[in-house]
């Protein structure tokens, strides 16, 4: 079993945040599984496919997708993802990368 490293973050509140997000996710469907690994046979969603599923739903409902590369505790860099709302309300989670 692999480790997860990794942690989470966000504003003092999400009173305007949680609602907005809550809409969004509602109207968020799966991405397409466009994509073929031809290692595994089978078909997955990329990033792009993702992106595409989910990004006009959270900007409908004021929030966008920020990701930038951070320094991590280990040396290595992470990814951070932030979900920032028009309120200034914000999320976040980083991963680092192996």
């Amino acid at each position: 079993m692999s480790e997860v490293i990794g942690r989470s973050q966000q504003s003092d509140s999400l009173v305007k945040f949680a609602p907005d997000f809550v809409k969004a996710h509602s109207i968020i469907q799966g991405a397409s599984k466009s994509s073929e690994n031809p290692h595994f046979k089978s078909k997955y969603a990329d990033l792009a496919a993702v992106m595409e599923a989910c990004k006009s739903a959270l900007n409908a409902n004021g929030i966008a997708i920020i990701q930038r590369p951070v320094p991590c505790d280990s040396g290595k860099l992470a990814l951070e993802t932030k979900l920032l709302h028009t309120s200034g309300e914000w999320m976040s989670a980083e991963g680092e990368i192996p």
